[in-house]
């Protein structure tokens, strides 16, 4: 199923870029990510955790100030958790990191600020395959018999069952900052299915991510 979408989404890129007049470059940023998880009634935010973003561009006019601009990207995203504390009774870390194969389609509207320089905003939904990752987790509390115990685990399958689903969709908000060539830009992606692959009816966990990028632009038509 992944390798059937990730050939899917690269497809639907090479043929896009191949029919259209676009202008087209590559980003490279960092990120940080996170994220929303509720059980039942009680929501939890996890802690940012830093990744990065690499990947490349295609930006075709629709209108005067309008333009679709679809990317091609690697994307890190993932969490980081800690209840309780070391020295206490109970405590509970928690660790992921998850690469994505992204294609964010956002609509652009640019402001002209001058000839040379512009700003723009746009949204638009950004479809994520999971293609690898690796965590680690330490728990410490007390059994039923009162023994104290503690566990420590490593994981580098995190999309096997149980786990977390290969296919992610969320909504994409960017701002940025163009002169010339060079983008400067903020963005972030809000993740809007459960990224679990396992369903008990009590517990849902979804993608939050921001990211700062810098692009550059290799062909303007």
């Amino acid at each position: 199923m992944k390798k059937k979408c990730t050939l899917l989404l690269v497809s639907i890129g090479l043929w896009y870029f191949s029919f259209a007049q676009l202008n087209y470059g590559f980003k490279i940023g960092v990120t940080q990510s996170k994220t929303k998880e509720s059980f039942t009634s009680m929501y939890q935010d996890m802690n940012f955790k830093s990744g990065f973003q690499l990947g490349i561009f295609f930006e075709n006019k629709l209108f005067k100030n309008i333009s679709v601009r679809p990317a091609l990207q690697l994307t890190q995203k993932g969490y980081e958790a800690v209840e309780g504390n070391e020295n206490d009774s109970f405590f509970w870390y928690r660790k992921w990191s998850f690469t994505y194969l992204e294609i964010p389609i956002d609509f652009i509207y640019n402001l002209p600020l001058s000839k040379k320089t512009s700003i723009y905003i746009g949204t638009g939904p950004v479809i994520g395959v999971g293609l690898f990752g690796h965590g680690k987790g330490t728990i410490k509390g007390t059994d039923g018999a009162g023994q104290s115990f503690t566990q420590e685990g490593t994981g580098n399958k995190p999309f096997s069952r149980p786990g977390f689903k290969d296919i992610d969709l969320g909504a994409d908000f960017v701002a940025g900052l163009q002169f010339r060539r060079v983008a400067f830009a903020a963005s972030y992606n809000h993740g809007l299915l459960n990224a679990l692959n396992f369903d008990h009816g009590i517990q849902s966990t979804k993608n939050r991510s921001f990211a700062i990028s810098l692009s550059y632009i290799l062909s303007r038509n």
